[in-house]
């Protein structure tokens, strides 16, 4: 196994943790996560969250499975974009995270990026071993 499989593998694993406090108990998102405007989370958006973070689990373990298929591959850095722009907005321009809530989700998401666009070309460029 690759270090970046194991990686998206660990990812992955996180993001379960948040899907099972999402379903189980919304207030930890909001109190953790969107600290500053816990209010606006409720047991709908607690669910969504977590419906929306399971798809980014099973992302990372279908990409650290099939880490030389190019769609996966890229659907997969792609739900990492979005995880970092919705969390930028939250911290930057919606103001309902601190700098602590955010925090994790940056890092997860940012450290994945850029590992993954550094090992693009090695993993589904050309002369990879695409789609095995």
């Amino acid at each position: 196994m690759k270090a970046l499989q194991g990686w998206l593998y660990f990812a992955g694993a996180l993001r379960l943790f948040a899907v099972t406090q999402s379903f189980t108990n919304p207030s930890i998102i909001a109190e953790r996560v969107y600290d500053l405007q816990p209010e606006l989370v409720h047991g709908m958006y607690g669910r969504l969250f977590g419906a929306w973070t399971s798809i980014t689990v099973l992302l990372c373990f279908l990409c650290a499975r099939n880490i030389h298929s190019r769609p996966i591959y890229q659907a997969t850095l792609g739900s990492f974009f979005v995880a970092l722009g919705h969390f930028a907005s939250e911290y930057f321009v919606f103001k309902t995270c601190s700098i602590a809530g955010a925090g994790s989700p940056f890092v997860v998401a940012s450290t994945s990026i850029i590992w993954m666009l550094a090992e693009y070309r090695k993993n589904v460029g050309k002369g990879s071993k695409k789609d095995t």
